[in-house]
């Protein structure tokens, strides 16, 4: 990994900027991680369908459109509709409808999670769940509230001077790699969660004014320096029956 001071120094500068911000997102985390722990069976699984869509229409797509993407959905549109503007929806319409179709998956991520814990459930998933994989899946647990977890996507892997994302199908290697990253900002990972870091370097990556144009970050007020996924919160934080009713 390859992260100069200066880099490491601005990344915490963004973060102490927009911190207030952040723990206010990241409430959001908390309140869905108890209402999944507390959820019965049936809305568990709910829970984990609705994050696996998400992160399924995030993959290798802006997030502007993902966000719509992921609003259509809510609304009720079909994949075939809602996906119309996603980058590979004709992969991701074929692998969500499978996935979403194979009731034996959702059981056993559940299962996986009661009885068994967390780095299971994130071992199931890597195995049965397509189009998510290596990096996506932390991702679909991260959203659930499970911080501990953290995506090293392509915006981590550019500030690191990572050539290419992690593929190791071993969690336990994964969670190594995560580790790593976490401990270059030896201050903030003592005040953070690993998805709440990589939530402020893909920020930085995406929103850093070095990164962009003059005219666009010119135009940059604070808060739009922040990405908060409102989309998601929408939908995750909605109320039992209507998720229950989302995947009838």
């Amino acid at each position: 990994m390859d992260l100069s001071d200066a880099t490491r120094s601005e990344i915490v500068a963004h973060y102490r900027t927009h911190e207030a911000t952040y723990q206010r997102i990241w409430g959001q985390l908390d309140t869905i991680r108890e209402r999944f722990k507390k959820a019965d069976r049936e809305t568990k699984k709910d829970y984990l369908k609705l994050s696996y869509v998400n992160s399924v229409i995030s993959v290798q797509t802006p997030l502007h459109i993902h966000e719509e993407a992921f609003r259509r959905i809510l609304s009720g549109d079909g994949l075939e509709r809602a996906l119309e503007r996603v980058n590979y929806n004709g992969q991701k319409k074929k692998y969500l409808s499978q996935c979403l179709q194979e009731p034996d998956i959702w059981e056993t991520l559940v299962t996986d999670y009661n009885e068994r814990g967390l780095d299971t459930m994130h071992k199931t998933a890597i195995d049965r769940l397509k189009f998510v994989g290596t990096v996506k899946v932390p991702f679909m647990l991260a959203n659930l509230g499970f911080t501990e977890k953290m995506c090293l996507d392509a915006n981590v892997c550019r500030i690191m001077g990572i050539d290419s994302q992690p593929t190791t199908v071993v969690v336990d290697r994964y969670e190594s790699l995560c580790t790593d990253v976490c401990d270059l900002f030896p201050v903030l990972e003592v005040e953070l969660d690993p998805y709440h870091l990589q939530w402020v370097l893909f920020d930085y990556q995406r929103f850093n004014r070095t990164n962009m144009d003059p005219d666009t970050a010119n135009r940059l007020d604070v808060e739009t320096q922040v990405a908060h996924h409102e989309a998601w919160f929408d939908g995750a934080l909605m109320s039992e029956p209507e998720l229950n009713m989302l995947f009838e």
